[in-house]
């Protein structure tokens, strides 16, 4: 065969190959074409043709379904497939199951009730509209179940840190540091701890849970008397009448200061002791001050009654170190025929917060400073709180004793040291107070002059201003009112008076003290 017969041989072998692949394609339908992909060409495996595909997911759905349901075993391509249809839960009733036999239907004795967890009768709220008011750190003492047991008074014991954490006592409210925080008073953030000034929450409380008299006292005091009302005035207008005006007239040093400052103790048979607070300066060794009364009249307001102790009284470190044998307890005891005496306008005298009757009309006077010693705080209370009764038409009483007081061992220099500012500066405090003169307005924008002026003459310091400004801010928050009234009458004068025959201050004996008592009886 020549050349060119072969190459013809060769077109038309071409072209007859061309046809029959081109007739393949056309009669094979394009879902069966194979189709590779670039990651099976990577990974060597075998390319997915489209019919494998669907027939994978019609395996899957059959799987899925039952074969019985003719919605699966019918699926064609491109039908939907319905969801399950989803039934409601039937609702069953409840069993009604017998009910078991009490205790009694099967013979049993019943079971004892579940014991609630006690609340300590100390910290339920107590109303009343007479209070007791004292500080402890120690548990309660005989004299404070003495207190409690006061038939229509409530007690209120303000704890310090180191006061037991389950103090607890019938008839009376125990205020814990923690408690204490509570309670929303002002005067709180003022008050530091391990201080005498923390029963200033208590003089609240009372009054916020309806005082209407407080008595103010310590967790040491013994009471000897039955009953409060025995001892103080509590019905100002029934026993006034009873007491006697009280007017020192000076016999052997006529001075100003024998006239406005005078000693209790004289009239309940001691001369030869003096209160805590005395000035210095105005002691009489040769006990030569007399003293005159007279009747008290209607105009007598005894809102502050302070009342004496047996035993070892209040007095200062000075009487102490001059006047009692060194190592022994003083054992005293006051006159308890004396009469109560009050000190009239103009006439001053120390009191402490150790046995005293508060009447409503002077509660804005309860408040301890704290910026001032521990031996000087009462103190200092007692003689501010004097000068603004006589705004109000008030007057300080004494009584006779009607506590035992059984002290324990003091170290007297440091006492000495804690009372300085009584020693250098009563008789200053006694001037400064009888000279100022209150500004118009209010009670207490009066009170808080006072106090600014006290700050300013280094009596107290700036706390003390800030404590009052915050205790009269709590007083008024709590409802309290101020008096109203008229000034208490000036001191009397000589012509006015009127000795009384019928009594006449004895002198009882001072027991082991260094100087034998110059009066007689």
């Amino acid at each position: 065969m020549s050349r060119g017969m072969r190459i013809a041989v060769g077109l038309l072998a071409a072209v007859c190959l061309y046809k029959i692949v081109v007739f393949f394609f056309q009669s094979v339908p394009q879902s069966q074409v194979r189709r590779t992909t670039p990651g099976a060409l990577n990974s060597g495996k075998p390319a997915v043709t489209n019919t494998q595909k669907v027939h994978s997911r019609r395996q899957k759905t059959i799987r899925r379904a039952p074969a019985a349901n003719p919605r699966v075993s019918q699926v064609t391509r491109g039908a939907k497939i319905l969801p399950k249809p989803i039934l409601p839960t039937p609702i069953l009733p409840k069993p009604i199951l017998p009910k078991p036999p009490t205790h009694e239907e099967a013979g049993q004795a019943s079971p004892p009730p579940r014991e609630k967890e006690a609340i300590p009768s100390s910290e339920i709220d107590l109303f009343g509209d007479k209070w007791i008011v004292i500080t402890t750190i120690q548990y309660p003492t005989d004299a404070v179940r003495t207190m409690a047991s006061q038939p229509g008074w409530k007690v209120v014991a303000v704890g310090d840190q180191k006061t037991p954490d389950d103090w607890d006592l019938e008839n009376c409210v125990f205020l814990s540091v923690q408690r204490q925080a509570t309670l929303g008073y002002k005067i709180h953030d003022f008050i530091p701890y391990k201080h005498y000034g923390r029963k200033n929450i208590g003089y609240l409380y009372a009054i916020q849970h309806g005082a209407k008299i407080i008595y103010d006292t310590d967790d040491d005091n013994e009471l000897i008397v039955d009953s409060l009302a025995d001892a103080f005035i509590l019905d100002l207008d029934q026993k006034v009448t009873d007491m006697l005006v009280y007017d020192p007239v000076g016999q052997s040093h006529k001075d100003q200061q024998a006239q406005m400052v005078v000693n209790p103790y004289v009239h309940f048979g001691q001369p030869n002791m003096w209160p805590r607070g005395f000035p210095l300066s105005a002691i009489d060794p040769q006990n030569a001050v007399s003293y005159r009364y007279k009747k008290a009249g209607p105009e007598i307001r005894p809102y502050v009654q302070q009342g004496l102790a047996n035993g070892d009284p209040d007095v200062d470190a000075i009487f102490r170190v001059t006047r009692k044998h060194s190592g022994a307890k003083i054992d005293l005891t006051f006159d308890r025929d004396a009469p109560p005496v009050t000190l009239p306008r103009g006439v001053m005298s120390p009191f402490n917060t150790q046995n005293t009757i508060i009447h409503e009309q002077a509660f804005w006077g309860l408040l301890v400073p704290v910026t001032t010693t521990f031996r000087v705080c009462d103190i200092w209370r007692g003689y501010w709180l004097q000068r603004v009764l006589w705004e109000v038409g008030g007057t300080l009483s004494f009584h006779t004793a009607s506590v035992y007081q059984d002290r324990n061992e003091h170290v007297y220099f440091f006492d000495q040291v804690d009372e300085f500012p009584l020693y250098n500066s009563s008789k200053f405090f006694v001037n400064f107070l009888r000279d100022w003169v209150p500004p118009k307005g209010d009670l207490f924008s009066q009170i808080q002059d006072l106090s600014r002026k006290m700050e300013k003459q280094k009596l107290w310091k700036l706390g003390d201003v800030e404590l009052m400004t915050a205790w009269l801010q709590d007083l008024t928050k709590l409802g309290y009112k101020p008096p109203v009234g008229n000034k208490a009458p000036m001191a009397l004068q000589n012509n006015e008076l009127s000795p009384l025959g019928d009594f006449q201050p004895k002198s009882l004996p001072s027991s082991l003290l260094k100087m034998p008592n110059i009066r007689q009886k």
